[in-house]
Order: C-alpha cells, then structure tokens, then sequence
C-alpha cells in the first residue's frame, strides 16, 4: 500500500504533467501558424491556396485561416473592410447579434470567393441565418428558402453557403439570462 504522501507525491506528478501536455498541444498550433508566412514572390491567391491546403490537412482551423487571411492583407494590397465606412444599420444589426465587426465578417466574405456587389445581400441574409441559429442552436440547419435565396437568386456556390451556415454559428452572440426561481 502507497502512504499518503508518497501518493500526493505522485498525483501531482500526474497533475502537472498532463498540464504541460496540454499546453505542447495548444502551443504547437499557434506554432504552425507562425510558420504560415507568405513567400517573397507569392501572390495573393497562391498564398490564400496555400492556407486553404492547411485548412484540408488539418493543420490549421478556420478562425485560424480567417485571422492568417486577415493580418496580410496590407502585405499584398488587397483590400480591406475593417478600415472601411460601412452602413450603419448593419454595423448596429452585427454589433448586436454578431461577437465579429463588420470587416471583419466581409473580409470572410471576400476571401470566400463573393463579389464585393453581392456582400450588402449576402451580409442581410447572414443575420437571418444567425437569428435562425440563435432560436434552433445546435439543431441548426439552413432551411428551405434560406438556401434557395444565396443559391438561386445570389448565385453562390454550395461551399459558400456552407461557410454562411458556419458563419452564422459561430459568429452569433450568447447571452446567458438569469433564471428567477418561482416558488
């Protein structure tokens, strides 16, 4: 039989490690990203492919690739929204129902492949989908209507509207309300 010290000895021995363990796990990710730079003589688009391949090989998640997308942009000249004026109704609309700033959402949206004449109606439909994914939660599916109107009338492709559908998932804003106990 283990004495009591011996075994506290022990459990945080156990402790310990599986905390530096986990902290290899998360550092080794932001440890990938810094390795995702972009090339002297690459473009754009060959730099966008290049982090879109480490998306599909796991390497990397999609806010990750959304945050390598957005920081260079400078670096390439593309243009940027986050530095833009944008309708204020929308800005009040997303900052209400969205935890991402207006930019920040079209930036997405452009890396996405969408037409910069399409984002005001793509951007309305969005907070539909997050209105909708607020009210379904985790059963959240895009319904009918919804699908046909980026498919058909925007013309979006089914990766597009896929990327909405995550969009609307995780840029939604979680309020946690007080439950009052009634007796």
């Amino acid at each position: 039989m283990i004495s009591f010290p011996i075994y506290y000895i022990i459990l945080k021995i156990v402790k310990i490690s599986i905390c530096l363990w986990i902290a290899t796990i998360v550092g080794g990710n932001d440890k990938i990203i810094e390795r995702i730079v972009p090339f002297p003589e690459e473009s754009w688009n060959e730099f966008k492919v290049r982090v879109n391949n480490n998306l599909q090989n796991g390497s990397i998640t999609i806010p990750q690739l959304e945050h390598l997308l957005n920081g260079y942009r400078p670096r390439y000249n593309v243009r940027d929204f986050r530095h833009e004026e944008h309708d204020s109704i929308m800005e009040v609309n997303f900052s209400k129902y969205s935890n991402k700033s207006l930019g920040y959402i079209k930036n997405n949206l452009f890396d996405a492949g969408i037409e910069v004449e399409k984002l005001n109606a793509v951007l309305g439909g969005l907070l539909r989908l997050i209105h909708f994914s607020k009210i379904e939660g985790s059963n959240f599916k895009i319904n009918q209507k919804m699908n046909s109107y980026f498919r058909k009338r925007l013309k979006l492709n089914k990766k597009q509207v896929n990327y909405l559908v995550y969009m609307a998932q995780e840029y939604k804003i979680v309020k946690f309300e007080k439950l009052d106990k009634k007796n």
